[in-house]
């Protein structure tokens, strides 16, 4: 019986490998999309800026709402939106937190990530805020699932 010879490396044009390539093409899209990125806005949330991570959340919302179809980023745009609503939420501002996510979850189902960054952002506002916008967004977000 013989052995069957495998590839050890699969055609570029197979798995399509060069997408990397093509994604990050545009200039606007290679800052905006870096892992370093994302860095700024956890680290100012887990050192208690919550001022700083709001701008910061906020600005790349912003690179990312901006950056043409082709470069589209929509669940980091939603993951931004959310880190903004966090924010706003460990400043005290619960009602802007709220209409921050919502304009961050999609219609339909959002990716697990973007559930994920939600879901945190729910028990933060019902341990912190409980009242009518934080158990309606609960609410919301119970329907999404």
């Amino acid at each position: 019986m013989g052995t069957l010879a495998l590839p050890l490396r699969v055609p570029d044009d197979r798995w399509g490998s060069g997408v990397r390539e093509r994604r990050h093409a545009c200039p606007a899209a290679r800052p905006v999309g870096h892992r370093r990125d994302r860095r700024p806005r956890r680290s100012h949330r887990w050192l208690g800026q919550h001022a700083k991570a709001r701008d910061t959340a906020l600005a790349a919302a912003t690179a990312y709402a901006a950056l043409p179809d082709p470069q589209a980023a929509p669940t980091r745009l939603a993951i931004s939106r959310l880190d903004a609503a966090l924010a706003h939420a460990a400043l005290g501002e619960p009602d802007t937190a709220v209409a921050t996510a919502r304009t961050a979850l999609p219609a339909g189902r959002p990716p697990h990530a973007v559930l994920r960054r939600a879901r945190q952002l729910d028990g933060q506002l019902r341990r912190s805020h409980p009242g009518t916008a934080t158990d309606a967004f609960h609410e919301e977000l119970r329907t999404l699932v």
